[in-house]
């Protein structure tokens, strides 16, 4: 489960605004300023939808204690290795797109 302010942390390591991510996820924007605000918790499935988004932007979100037991929830960004392809030298007729 995301917290609100995984969520925040997350956005904002993002550069995204709120109103961005309404648009990435189809979530309300309304919904989203209010739970940021205090307004209370997203929905389950909004908050699904959101995390998924954040996640496939290169976010890991960590439950409290998971990386550390005296560590709360939080996040941290994927370790992402570049696909380089083929390189030249190794190029041949099959390979060869």
């Amino acid at each position: 489960m995301m917290t609100i302010q995984q969520m925040r942390a997350a956005r904002a390591a993002l550069n995204l605004s709120m109103e961005d991510i309404a648009g990435f996820t189809g979530v309300d924007a309304h919904k989203i300023i209010a739970s940021e605000s205090g307004g209370g918790d997203l929905d389950p499935q909004a908050s699904e939808r959101i995390r998924a988004f954040l996640e496939s932007r290169g976010i890991v979100f960590f439950e409290r204690g998971q990386a550390d037991p005296g560590i709360g929830p939080g996040i941290q960004w994927r370790d992402q290795t570049l696909d380089q392809g083929t390189r030249p030298e190794n190029l041949n007729s099959t390979n060869d797109d």
